[in-house]
């Protein structure tokens, strides 16, 4: 069986990473705990300090579980009003974030106890993490960061550990996964030898692998690993962590957990920075982004550099309000280095036509080498009613000049929005989800060529990392997913089913196209059910799950069916036995 292994010297500080998190997944749970009050000055002034019993453990990331029960707490009020489309948050922030009181069914369990036990040099353990998954007719999974999941069985762990100096902390969190990747029935995409496993319809415009090779593929990744600084003003450092910027919880038009998160260094605001008739938080990003070893592009400069910045505002008198909008860039990397320019590109004009034009080599019309996603955003929490609303409208590319934008608004663009409603009983929440996001071909596409979603000439990645989509992974070029979810919270168990419809693939009316013949009337559309429960037993938490994909017309061909079945184990550190017996919520809590 052969190994796909990074070879870029570059990954090397990933090995003494992962034997940390060797180290925490060894450690937990067989260490005393006792547990501390949050430092005075990690909260900011007017709001109470919560008990100890409510303090959370480190580790929480863009798009986890953990992330999301904290995003419905906030919804009934019980984590206060903070903007929820700027993500990750910073180990200050998740102070910011701790639930205000234990009147949730989760307020004694593990991942809201802060353990006190240190390791050598004043270290802390983060949270450890094994998951098993088994597709059993073709590849599928989403929004699970590094990890891809092939044919077959996938295994992953993740751990580590973090310190803080006041301000400044360091989380070092690696991962590792290793796919059996077991053979299928690729699609054919007209390429003979390792291109064969490129994506069938744009083989030639998307780094975005059908599979990862004829063998098994591994990853070290340094997973959600950090060092910067943070206090009520600025916040600054470098970072390899995911990003999910706007409101879309499942799918995210410009950066989310689909895909390992790239090397990145930022700057920002600490906290909303109170501007007068509101609140504003924001944040610049400038990084590297990487292809995997099946890319379109496999000579010369492959890598690129990536530059984003996003901004969310409050109205006065309105915290619970989130207005917002963000911009994403990548260019091919620059020959010696990054310039000036790309460093200023974040804050560049936002018409095409008063931008300065480059002469591609080759070509004799005028283009500009980079390419951008914008979008705007609301997200509206209502936490009297226990609900959220949000949406999202974005861009590919620029509009040429104002009257462009006017005249169409909509050229290469996607719209989604989210529901979110929480039911409050007795020791138990209820929450129903529904978000729908939608890139399909207009009409205006027959008299206007668009490239589609997440692809750009002559970035010929697309909107990747290693082989995986940056945003929303239901698909490229014309596509759209809606899910529809029901979560059950107790105080020891979390149930969840979800199901949900992905549009993969259309016909499209630009020349780019497979080389077999497509009936305009097909699409390629699969229906996803899932279950998974979760369970607390000794101090660590349980999960299983079950699932089945039923594509219709997968990849323009035939129908197929996939089972989905998985586990995990998530391991936290002792808690003492003060808050092992803390009670659970009392009716009308």
């Amino acid at each position: 069986m052969r190994l796909v292994m990074r070879s870029d010297p570059r990954r090397r500080i990933v090995f003494p990473m992962l034997a940390l998190a060797g180290i925490s997944t060894a450690a937990v749970g067989q260490v005393p705990a006792d547990t501390i009050q949050a430092r005075p000055d990690s909260m900011p002034r007017g709001v109470a300090a919560a008990p100890p019993a409510q303090e959370i453990a480190p580790g929480v990331s863009a798009g986890s579980r953990r992330e999301d029960y904290l995003r419905t707490l906030q919804t009934i009020g019980v984590v206060r009003p903070y903007p929820w489309s700027l993500r990750g948050f910073s180990p200050r922030e998740l102070d910011l974030l701790r639930p205000q009181s234990d009147s949730h069914p989760r307020f004694a369990a593990r991942e809201f106890q802060l353990d006190t036990t240190r390791l050598p040099l004043g270290f802390r353990l983060l949270p450890a993490a094994g998951d098993v998954w088994l597709n059993t007719t073709f590849p599928y999974g989403l929004n699970d960061g590094a990890v891809w999941r092939g044919r077959g069985l996938t295994a992953a762990i993740s751990g580590g550990v973090q310190r803080r100096w006041g301000p400044v902390s360091l989380t070092l969190a690696p991962m590792a996964f290793v796919a059996q990747n077991a053979d299928f029935d690729l699609v054919p995409n007209g390429l003979e030898g390792e291109p064969r496993f490129r994506d069938p319809q744009f083989w030639a415009a998307v780094d975005l692998p059908q599979r990862f090779g004829d063998g098994a593929y591994a990853v070290l990744d340094p997973g959600q690993s950090s060092l910067r600084f943070d206090n009520r003003y600025v916040a600054f450092g470098a970072s390899t962590a995911n990003q999910a910027w706007g409101p879309m919880s499942e799918f995210p038009f410009l950066l989310g957990d689909n895909a390992a998160g790239f090397p990145h260094i930022f700057i920002g605001t600490g906290s909303p920075a109170n501007i007068f008739v509101g609140t504003f938080h924001a944040r610049v990003v400038y990084g590297r982004l990487d292809q995997s070893d099946w890319s379109p592009i496999n000579s010369g400069e492959q890598r690129r550099f990536a530059s984003g910045i996003i901004g969310v505002f409050s109205p006065r008198g309105l915290p619970t309000l989130e207005l917002g909008a963000g911009r994403f860039f990548q260019n091919v990397w620059p020959d010696g280095g990054p310039t000036s320019w790309e460093f200023r590109r974040p804050f560049e004009t936002l018409f095409k036509a008063t931008l300065p034009v480059h002469l591609q080599a080759g070509d004799d019309t005028l283009t500009h080498v980079e390419n951008q996603l914008a979008s705007v955003f609301f997200r509206w929490t209502f936490p009297s009613l226990g609900m959220e609303a949000y949406g999202e409208f974005g861009r590919e590319d620029h509009s040429w000049d104002r009257r462009d934008l006017v005249l169409e608004l909509e050229h290469a663009g996607t719209y989604g929005f989210g529901l979110r409603k929480v039911w409050r009983r007795p020791q138990r929440l209820h929450v129903f989800r529904w978000e729908t996001m939608q890139f399909q071909t207009r009409s205006g596409g027959l008299h206007r060529s668009e490239s589609g979603i997440y692809i750009h000439s002559p970035i010929s990645q697309g909107h990747t990392h290693r082989g995986q989509l940056l945003g929303a992974g239901i698909g490229v070029g014309s596509a759209g997913g809606t899910i529809a979810s029901y979560e059950r919270h107790d105080a020891t168990r979390s149930t969840a089913v979800s199901w949900s419809r992905h549009l993969v693939r259309e016909f499209l009316r630009f020349p780019l196209q497979t080389p077999w013949e497509i009936k305009q009337d097909e699409m390629d559309v699969r229906h996803v059910l899932e279950i998974e429960h979760r369970f607390d037993r000794g101090g660590r938490q349980f999960r299983v799950g079950l699932g089945g994909v039923y594509e219709f017309n997968r990849s323009f061909e035939k129908d197929a069916f996939n089972l989905m079945l998985s586990a995990g184990i998530d391991l936290f550190t002792s808690l003492p036995r003060a808050v092992r017996a803390a009670p659970p919520p009392t009716a009308g809590q």
